[in-house]
């Protein structure tokens, strides 16, 4: 009985381990820790009228404005920058969507291969026509969301800026709080920005979720034994119609 039990969770670890060994595995990894990792500094970075040490006077007392205090009271212009940080975030949260599910899809149809080059995946395009109109497709979408998020990250900056610097300035902590923040996630923009255009331009399927950016070079061996069977079984249909016509 007790050989069973240890034969059995033997079993299960081995498995475990060959499944997270997987470069799949792995990828998707990355993208969970990195996604939690950056969600915090995105929250910082967009709603920074919220999250930025302002100055409060209430009934006279000068103090740092409290998270419920930043929903109260707001001028016309205060509930404009409000607004705007959420839909910044919103673009965000779209982006990231939009990022994961490209990231996925590559991690399902391509492959990293260290013994081919960077431009392996170019020569592979007349063999798998489809994969490069999915990737073309992707992509567009990818750069169209960056390139949208680029101005609307820097237009939050400005109006959040104004509001917290000129109307509601505590002390030094106020500046350095809203340039530390915005600096954490303009790295992330930038990037991706340069990432996507060169996907974009070069019909490359760069992962941003490495801590070295890899290049998809190749094909998925899974995606590669799915193709041979279709294959198989459009050539089977072909067979029995020749022989139905035959008949």
């Amino acid at each position: 009985m007790f050989d069973s039990i240890t034969t059995y969770l033997s079993n299960k670890y081995n498995s475990l381990m060959e499944y997270m060994s997987l470069q799949d595995t792995q990828q998707k990894i990355n993208i969970a820790s990195i996604t939690v990792s950056e969600s915090f500094k995105i929250l910082m970075a967009t709603l920074l009228s919220i999250f930025i040490p302002q100055e409060c006077v209430i009934d006279g007392v000068v103090r740092t404005c409290t998270f419920s205090d930043n929903f109260a009271n707001l001028t016309h212009y205060n509930t404009f920058v409000v607004v705007f940080n959420f839909i910044t975030l919103g673009i965000f949260v779209g982006l990231y969507y939009v990022e994961i599910k490209r990231e996925d899809w590559m991690i399902k149809h391509l492959e990293f291969d260290n013994n081919f080059s960077d431009n392996n995946l170019q020569t592979l395009k007349p063999t798998y026509p489809k994969i490069f109109e999915r990737l073309t497709h992707y992509n567009k979408i990818y750069y169209k969301y960056y390139s949208i998020l680029k101005y609307f990250f820097i237009a939050n900056f400005i109006v959040s800026a104004v509001l917290v610097l000129h109307f509601y300035y505590l002390d030094y902590r106020t500046a350095t709080s809203l340039l530390t923040n915005v600096a954490l996630c303009w790295t992330k923009v930038m990037t991706g920005t340069n990432l996507a255009k060169e996907s974009l331009d070069n019909e490359k399927a760069i992962s941003y979720y490495n801590t070295k950016f890899i290049f998809f070079n190749s094909i998925d061996t899974d995606y590669k034994k799915t193709q041979v069977i279709e294959l198989i079984e459009d050539k089977k249909d072909e067979v029995n119609i020749q022989i139905k016509e035959d008949k």
